[in-house]
């Protein structure tokens, strides 16, 4: 008997769940399907009930990536670009909510990956952009702040030195509120 539409939902969530926080921490060749579908808790033949290879799955775990970063800033009720990027600098720290990115976390594993994928990143890093300028930022000011936090955010998590991880991350909090309109 097949599933109902909920349970294979629910496990379809599940297993992007995974996949986006193992991609995020390892990249695409650190990562096996059998990886994913373990941390999720479901077999191996369960995966092909809902992705047709790893670079799709990959590519789903972007925007899955994405929305859940999008809900947690709606959840927050974040309403400015400044609180917007306070948020998003957050996700640096040790014991955040979320910790993974998909636009700073997989920005070089991007880099090596086939047009879909980086067409897909494209979307998401622009509707990143548009949610700043959609808080008041022009498109130049949106592009600056993007390229300062996400750049910010992988260089943070590429240090083990923690008071210059903290460093990093001030930093671009200043730069960023330097760049805000007044």
């Amino acid at each position: 008997m097949p599933w109902n539409a909920e349970h294979k939902l629910k496990s379809s969530e599940k297993i992007l769940d995974s996949a986006a926080s193992l991609f995020t921490a390892k990249g695409f060749d650190g990562v096996s399907i059998d990886d994913i579908m373990k941390d999720a808790g479901l077999t191996r033949g369960a995966f092909y009930a809902h992705f047709s290879s790893k670079s799709d799955i990959y590519n789903q775990a972007v925007l899955h990536g994405a929305a859940k970063a999008k809900h947690l800033i709606e959840k927050n009720n974040v309403k400015s670009a400044l609180s917007l990027a306070q948020e998003y600098l957050r996700i640096g720290t040790p014991g955040s909510e979320q910790a993974y990115c998909p636009l700073a976390f997989l920005i070089t594993d991007i880099g090596q990956r086939d047009e879909d994928i980086k067409s897909t990143y494209t979307k998401v890093l622009k509707g990143y952009q548009n949610i700043y300028q959609n808080m008041g930022l022009s498109r130049e000011q949106a592009i600056q702040v993007t390229i300062m936090l996400i750049g910010g955010l992988a260089l943070s998590r590429a240090v083990t030195d923690r008071k210059l991880k903290r460093d990093i991350l001030h930093n671009c909090q200043e730069a960023v509120e330097h760049l805000m309109p007044t």
